[in-house]
C-alpha cells in the first residue's frame, strides 16, 4: 500500500486508491491517527487514506486498512492474441470496450518468450493477454467474441490458455519485472496516456537495441503504465546502465510522461536520481510532508526530491 503496487487485475478493479476505505497509521511522533471507516458508505472530509497509499512512508507507518471487496468470480479464464505491432494491439483494444476483461496486458516478443513455456504459448509479434471471469457460460461467449474480433483485426494468431495453465502464465508474467534477490537487473517503470502505451513500447524497443540490448516489455495498457527490465550480467560497467536510463527517461518526457527505476545494482543506484526531477506540484507535497513529519524522521530522503 505504501507504493501502492498493482497488478494486472488493476484492469478491473482499480488499485488500492480505489478500493481503500479506511485506515490507521503511526505518525512520526507514535501518535495514532485513522481515517475513514469499515464501511462504503463513510463520514464527510478528507479523504486522507488516498493520500498515505503510495507516499512510500513519507507520511507515516500504515498499520491497519479496510477495503472494498468483490466476490470472486465462478470461471476464469485466459486468452493470447498476437498482433505484428504494438500499435495494432491498441487498436485492437477498443474493439473489446463491450467485453468484461479482467485484465489486460501486452507483452513485447522478448516477454512472451520468456513466459511462453509456462502455458505453451507460442505466436510471433506482441502478445495481447486477456483475462476473462463470470459465469461459466458468460466466460465462453466471450472468449468466443474474443476470437471472432482477433480474425476481424487479423491478428496473427489467437490462443486460449489451458485452465490448470493460466495461474502459473499470469504468475510468470507479473515475474517478469521482479528480477530475483541479488540479481543484475535495471528495471523502470514509465507512465504515459494509455494511447502513448505503444508508441513508448516501441520506442524503447527500438531504443535498446541500438545498444545491443533486448528488454522484456510489460504494459498495462489501459492504465498507460510501461514496465521495461534489462537482465545484465553481473560484470557489467555502470555506464551503459547509465546511459540506458537517461534514454528511456528522456524518450518519456517526449511524450508528457514520467519514468521511475524500480530496481537497479546499488553502484546504478547512487549515481542516479530513481524518481527523475519533481514536477510543478512538488512544493505541495514539501508542505504536506511538513504537516506530517516536521522533523523529517519517516523515510528520509527516500523519495520523490528526497523528500
Amino acid at each position: 500500500m505504501a507504493v501502492n503496487a498493482s497488478g494486472p487485475s488493476r484492469h478491473a478493479y482499480g488499485t488500492a486508491r480505489d478500493l481503500i476505505l479506511g485506515m490507521r497509521a503511526v505518525q512520526a511522533d507514535g501518535r495514532i491517527i485513522k481515517f475513514g471507516g469499515r464501511v462504503v458508505k463513510n463520514v464527510a472530509g478528507y479523504d486522507l487514506s488516498r493520500l498515505f497509499i503510495g507516499s512510500q512512508g513519507t507520511l507515516g507507518i500504515i498499520v491497519e486498512a479496510s477495503f472494498r471487496l468483490a466476490p470472486l468470480p465462478r470461471a476464469a479464464r485466459t486468452a493470447v492474441v498476437f498482433f505484428p505491432s504494438a500499435q495494432e494491439a491498441w487498436q485492437f483494444v477498443a474493439r473489446t470496450a463491450n467485453l468484461s476483461l479482467r485484465a489486460m496486458e501486452l507483452l513485447n516478443p522478448a516477454a512472451v518468450g520468456q513466459v511462453g513455456a509456462t502455458a505453451n504459448v507460442r505466436g510471433d509479434g506482441y502478445a495481447l493477454v486477456l483475462a476473462v471471469a463470470g459465469q461459466p457460460a458468460a466466460v465462453e461467449r466471450s472468449l468466443e467474441e474474443i476470437d471472432e474480433l482477433a480474425r476481424q483485426a487479423n491478428a496473427t494468431s489467437f490462443a486460449k490458455v489451458d485452465e490448470d495453465a493460466q495461474d502459473q502464465l499470469w504468475q510468470a508474467i507479473g515475474g517478469l519485472t521482479r528480477p530475483p534477490t541479488g540479481a543484475a537487473a535495471l528495471v523502470c517503470k514509465a507512465a504515459v496516456l494509455p494511447s502513448q502505451v505503444p508508441t513508448l513500447s516501441e520506442q524503447i524497443a527500438t531504443m535498446l537495441r541500438e545498444l545491443a540490448l533486448e528488454p522484456l516489455l510489460v504494459s498495462h495498457l489501459t492504465a498507460g503504465i510501461v514496465h521495461s527490465a534489462w537482465p545484465f550480467p553481473q560484470d557489467e560497467a555502470v555506464q551503459r546502465p547509465l546511459d540506458v536510463v537517461t534514454r528511456l527517461r528522456q524518450a518519456t518526457a517526449n511524450l508528457g510522461g514520467s519514468l521511475v527505476v524500480e530496481a537497479c545494482p546499488l553502484a546504478i543506484k547512487k549515481k542516479i536520481d530513481v524518481w527523475g526531477e519533481p514536477a510543478a506540484d512538488f512544493p505541495l507535497m514539501q508542505r504536506i510532508k511538513e504537516q506530517f513529519d516536521p522533523q523529517g524522521i519517516l523515510s528520509p530522503g527516500r523519495f520523490l526530491g528526497r523528500l
